[in-house]
């Protein structure tokens, strides 16, 4: 059973929305994912991380990805408490840091 994650846009950075989508699909696929939502989300990063972890409890998703590390820039640390993240730019997988991660090597995903 493959993994669900969540692909996430911010739409005030991307310079090419289809091109971020298709990219975050692209590496979903390759790395086994399902993307059960793509969140396009403007400035507000209050509303980033409120979005976000609704989706992430509606998809029970363990991994985000976003097409460069400035669309999660200031939520980055919330995000990988939990999860791991994954951007299209660089091809960089963030484990998850901090308790969370601690919590998931005795007890398994979170």
């Amino acid at each position: 059973m493959r993994e669900n994650a969540i692909g996430l846009i911010r739409s005030d950075l991307s310079k090419d929305l289809s091109g971020d989508e298709t990219g975050i699909r692209e590496v979903a696929e390759l790395a086994g994912l399902h993307v059960v939502e793509l969140l396009i989300i403007g400035p507000d990063v209050d509303v980033v991380a409120l979005r976000l972890v609704e989706a992430v409890h509606g998809g029970n998703a363990s991994v985000v990805i976003v097409p460069g590390y400035e669309h999660v820039d200031g939520i980055d640390c919330l995000i990988r408490e939990r999860l791991q993240l994954v951007t299209v730019a660089g091809e960089q997988i963030l484990e998850r840091s901090g308790l969370g991660a601690k919590l998931a090597g005795i007890m398994g995903p979170a």
